[in-house]
């Protein structure tokens, strides 16, 4: 994880930002996105684009926010009777009301896409927001069970906190919750050889949310990809192609 950059790591960061920022910012496209800015891809597209920083991340972060630290952060909100997953939910539905509002953009339809942590904010937020018209979520999306089972990940803490809604866990799963998007179009994309996430779960995610999308066909789509945890140029173009047939 890299705390130092945020809506950076989608949008291609302007000239004037310090030399640290544009390099991390260009260790992370060529790391995960085969050297493209994703952001500025959908732009060049003809995309309207907002990406915002996470609570941790980016401008709201500060020099050497270590992992630790994120274990620190979401217990002082809790402490406050708020979460950090609760203040990053409420940020992104506020960011899409705004972007919603702008004359120059087709309040009717107004997507999100996501990868990794973004992957997992873009289908909550989908699932939370009926005015949110299709989503892509790239590499996150599995069963709670198998993200806890030993030595996953999850268990850690960090950054896990940043995704983990107090009290919902014993009501929904994380594929229950995005049914909930159901039966507006919804991208997955997922890999076998991603080490974050197990795929037999990954695969019995996808087969639950697609008996949420029944008698709809095309409005769901679960993409198995190579290459583990990264949304290359391939991906890439095959999302923007299914978001242009969809949205």
């Amino acid at each position: 994880a890299r705390f130092d950059i945020g809506k950076e790591k989608l949008i291609r960061p302007l000239a004037s930002a310090p030399a640290a920022v544009q390099a991390s910012a260009q260790a992370w496209s060529q790391r995960y996105f085969g050297g493209r800015f994703v952001g500025d891809t959908l732009a060049d597209a003809g995309f309207a684009v907002l990406a915002i920083d996470a609570l941790a991340w980016g401008e709201r972060s500060r020099a050497g926010l270590a992992r630790d630290d994120q274990q620190a952060l979401a217990s002082h909100l809790m402490q406050l009777g708020h979460s950090w997953a609760g203040v990053i939910a409420s940020d992104d539905l506020r960011s899409h009301r705004w972007l919603r509002e702008q004359p120059e953009v087709d309040a009717r339809r107004v997507a999100v896409l996501g990868f990794s942590m973004g992957a997992f904010r873009a289908w909550q937020l989908a699932a939370v927001c009926n005015e949110v018209s299709a989503c892509v979520a790239a590499h996150w999306m599995c069963t709670r069970e198998g993200l806890l089972r030993p030595g996953e990940h999850t268990l850690v803490g960090q950054s896990a906190f940043s995704m983990a809604h107090p009290g919902l866990a014993a009501e929904l799963d994380h594929p229950d919750v995005a049914a909930l998007i159901a039966p507006r179009p919804l991208m997955l994309m997922g890999s076998p050889e991603d080490k974050l996430f197990p795929w037999d779960a990954v695969q019995g995610s996808w087969g639950r949310l697609a008996r949420a999308w029944a008698g709809h066909a095309g409005r769901f789509t679960a993409q198995e990809t190579a290459g583990g945890h990264r949304f290359d140029v391939a991906q890439q173009g095959a999302a923007m192609a299914w978001l242009t047939r969809a949205n």
